[in-house]
Parts: structure tokens; sequence; C-alpha cells
């Protein structure tokens, strides 16, 4: 992620919502961590209902000390949030191997190890983003391939690409157990879209479907664009596309409000300086031009 992009965002976030003030400020950057977003926390610091302290130490018999040497007893419950580890126990030993959370899987679906693509994964990513849409990516590109109509790279070329992506990886978050198999949706999508055709074209797009093109490229992101060209493409997809927002927010209108009546005053108020500031602009040019 661009130095710039990081600061900014980051920055704007403090502005809504002030880490440090909250002893929530982390020691990485925004972008070095998978973000979480919660809308009470905020409420329950200031209301007393938690209290933020640092890593724990040590556990003792009855409570628990932590790094800046304070310390709390008789505590009841100790909910130990560390995540998680994956694995595939159902498995035959050796067929897909899983150490510290790390798996090599061609696009986390596919072990390039195989004689032949049987076994696909889906699933077994953390995305920025909806992983269900991701999974049905993930779907159309396996039965592709076991069909015979899209065929896999080399397994050199799919070793490569492993590790290209594990070290991008590291370089971007901080060294954790969450941040193995870390994807971002738009790019990891587009990719597994591109194997199977299903990628939408903005210069494909733009001739014949102008206002398409542009709500695929700078609009929302949602599954309907992949189904405008490739296999099983769906004739209703652009209708979709173009009442996404309605469908939305059709929850959330539960009571109409009525449009706000357009302010004649203030816009012939507003044309009026701009005439004024136009024609003292041209006097001035004749006068002294």
């Amino acid at each position: 992620v661009p130095y710039l992009t990081e600061k900014y965002t980051q920055n704007r976030l403090n502005e809504r919502f002030d880490h440090a003030k909250f002893g929530l400020k982390p020691t990485h950057n925004v972008f070095a961590q998978h973000p979480m977003v919660n809308d009470s926390i905020a409420n329950c610091i200031a209301s007393g209902g938690i209290c933020i302290k640092p890593n724990v130490k040590t556990f003792t018999e009855h409570g628990v000390e932590f790094e800046d040497g304070t310390a709390e007893a008789d505590i009841d419950a100790a909910i130990l949030a560390t995540g998680y580890v994956f694995g595939f126990p159902y498995l035959q030993d050796g067929i897909i191997e899983v150490k510290n959370n790390e798996v090599k899987l061609y696009k986390y679906v596919f072990e390039p190890e195989l004689k032949h693509p049987t076994l696909g994964v889906i699933g077994c990513v953390q995305p920025l983003g909806a992983l269900m849409p991701i999974s049905e990516m993930q779907c159309r590109w396996f039965t592709r391939v076991i069909k015979g109509l899209v065929k896999l790279p080399p397994k050199e070329e799919m070793l490569a690409d492993i590790e290209a992506c594990a070290e991008a990886m590291s370089n971007q978050y901080v060294k954790s157990q969450r941040h193995t198999i870390q994807v971002d949706y738009v790019e990891y999508v587009d990719q597994l879209a591109e194997m199977i055709g299903a990628c939408p074209s903005f210069w494909g797009l733009f001739p014949s479907d102008p206002w398409l093109a542009f709500q695929v490229w700078f609009g929302a992101v949602t599954p309907y664009q992949y189904r405008l060209f490739g296999p099983h493409k769906w004739p209703g997809a652009r209708e979709a596309i173009r009442h996404q927002w309605e469908r939305t927010f059709k929850a959330t209108s539960s009571s109409v409000v009525q449009p706000e009546q357009p302010d004649d005053f203030g816009m012939t108020l507003k044309v009026s300086i701009l005439l004024v500031a136009l024609l003292a602009i041209l006097f001035y040019v004749f006068l002294y031009g």
C-alpha cells in the first residue's frame, strides 16, 4: 500500500475515533493487519463497561498480571481470543500440509504437488471483503478445471506464484498466524474470473453500454458483474447492477422521507453573486486590460 495512502487513511480514521485517547493505538500501520470495525466499543470504554489493559504477562491462581505491572485479582473467567488454527485432518497425511497456519495452495485452491487436479479447497481464505462470492468464484474455477475446460499452469509456475503471494503478505502485514491466507476481494476474484473468461472488461463494455462500463469499473463491486461474460452468464445481470443500491436501501425505507424543496432564494443569490463577479472581472479587464 502506498505510504501516502496509508497515512491519509490512518489520519482520517483517527479524526473520527482517536485510538490513542481510547488506549487502542497499535504499534503497526492501519493496513498492516486485518481491519476490525466495532460500533459500540467507544461507548463501552467511555461508560466504564470495558477497561483497556496491555498484554497479559502471566496468570496467577485467581487473577492476572499485565505487562505494565498492574494486576487484577478474583477473575471469574478469561476468554483467550487468540484466533484459530486450520487444517485438513480428514485427509491422508501428506496430501495438504499446514504449518503455523501456512498452506501451499495455488490461489488457495489447488495443491500443486498432486499428479491430477481432482482436489480443490474452497473458502480457505481470509478476505478483505465478502467470503461467499469468493467461494462461488472458486467453485466456478474448480469445476472448469475438473471438466478439462481450463488448464492449470505448470507446477513450477504455481509454486512460484505461491512464494510470491507469501512474500507480498509478509511485506505488508505484521507477522501473525492471522495473516497467512489474506486476500483482497477485488484483486483475487478478478484473477479467478480471468481464468474462466468471466472478468468484465471496461473497453469491452464501453462501446455498446457506457453506463454499464462505468458502473462496473467505478461502482460497487458485486458478484453480478462476473455474470456478464463467460460461462453461466446471466441475462439479468445488467438490471441487477442497475438496481443494486435500491435493493440495498429497501430495508431502511419503511418511512419515506419527502425530498426537500429546492431553495429558490439561495440559488438566485448564488447566481447573482456569480454574475456580479463576472461583471466585475469584465469591467476590470475593459479598464486596465
